[in-house]
């Protein structure tokens, strides 16, 4: 976020900073689906967990996080 900001404040043509933007935005959505993949994977702490009232909770902490990403 720095290098866009510096990027604001000398100047930068407006075409150059939502190329930057959208970088940054897909690079995020990258970090963001190897993240999901890594947790849903986990034995420990996924829905792959052993302990069933592990897994519910997991499962209801899920749902709660895609709620709120489908609100945004």
């Amino acid at each position: 976020m720095g290098a866009i900001a510096d990027m604001i404040e000398r100047g930068a043509p407006c075409a150059d900073i939502l190329r930057q933007v959208s970088a940054v935005r897909g690079a995020m959505s990258a970090v963001n689906r190897e993240l999901w993949c890594a947790y849903l994977l986990d034995r420990n702490c996924g829905l792959r967990a052993r302990d069933k009232s592990r897994r519910a909770k997991e499962w209801q902490q899920l749902s709660a996080l895609l709620e709120k990403e489908r609100a945004e």
